[in-house]
């Protein structure tokens, strides 16, 4: 539907500047255990050391973070409130993280299929009555859409039609085809495609697409931009990710999810070879990401200003 923009870019994301990446080493700061990986100790140690600060600040219950590298998973810790009367959440509601998920999924169906990106739903899935009004509509379309202005049944007519045309449900298909994703519920429910996930999980999902790298065509394919939301801010539309613009070439991914007072921020830095998931339960969970990224991350990003997420 959107015309392909940014050629080039992920060349530049895998090749500009890159620093060298060294295994994992464990150390110990203030006695929190960290992995000297692809995230600063110093900025683990500011994060760790201010979440719960934030945490009370913005009276959020419960938050899950996740830092992950090439090389292994950086740091993760669940916090929970001390007034908090309910269980830590394990697993966080967080449907718009559903659709980078929803992408990959697509993407390793069609490999054995004879259809793809570019085929009509209608094709995928012929006569399947969940799939009306989107017979016309193919995955591409679906999934460069912005996630917060895309309707829900759009979301339900891509994974029916996933599901009719493999014979398998979504958790099934995401079990088999996105191996590293392992406790996460996804499936079709409520008029919507719905997630629950933990933060390790998805962070193992960024993970694998970090090992697999940038030219790795199924990681290509998701980085490529399709479609344009701010131009001057450098934000664009990628397959199932949003996608900011970076001065030193390539492009950083990311995704906002808003599920019912849970809000939560997926983030993939293909160039730094990086990736973090903060999930939160609270109604002021987004403030508290907004305030704890540039802690972590000494990248300025156009994606914290309001309208960043397609809102």
């Amino acid at each position: 539907m959107f015309p392909t923009l940014l050629i080039g870019l992920l060349a530049g994301c895998a090749t500009t500047g890159a620093p060298e990446q060294r295994p994992a080493q464990a150390v110990t700061t203030s006695g929190l255990q960290v992995q000297s990986v692809g995230w600063s100790r110093q900025r683990i140690h500011a994060l760790a050391t201010a979440l719960p600060t934030l945490q009370q600040q913005y009276a959020v219950p419960s938050l899950a973070v996740s830092l992950v590298s090439e090389y292994g998973e950086g740091w993760s810790r669940t916090f929970t409130g001390p007034g908090s009367v309910s269980r830590p959440v394990s697993g966080f509601p967080a449907d718009g993280l559903a659709m980078p998920l929803l992408a990959s999924l697509t993407l390793a169906a069609s490999e054995s299929r004879p259809w793809g990106l570019r085929t009509p739903l209608g094709q995928i899935a012929p006569r399947h009555a969940e799939i009306q009004p989107y017979a016309e509509s193919r995955p591409v379309d679906l999934l460069t859409a912005p996630y917060f202005e895309s309707p829900a049944q759009a979301r339900t007519a891509l994974a029916a039609a996933l599901e009719a045309a493999t014979g398998n449900a979504l958790n099934a298909l995401l079990r088999g085809l996105v191996p590293s994703v392992t406790h996460s519920q996804l499936e079709r429910r409520a008029g919507d495609v719905r997630l629950t996930t933990t933060a390790d999980d998805f962070g193992a999902y960024l993970q694998s697409l970090i090992q697999a790298g940038a030219r790795d065509p199924a990681t290509a394919a998701l980085l490529a931009a399709h479609g344009t939301v701010d131009a001057r801010r450098g934000l664009y539309q990628g397959l199932g990710w949003s996608l900011e613009r970076q001065p030193q070439g390539g492009v950083i991914a990311y995704q906002w999810s808003n599920a019912a007072g849970y809000h939560h921020l997926a983030l993939l830095d293909m160039h730094r070879r990086r990736g973090l998931v903060f999930l939160t339960q609270g109604q002021q969970g987004r403030s508290l990401i907004e305030a704890a990224l540039p802690l972590i991350d000494e990248t300025p990003h156009a994606l914290l200003s309001r309208g960043g997420d397609g809102r």
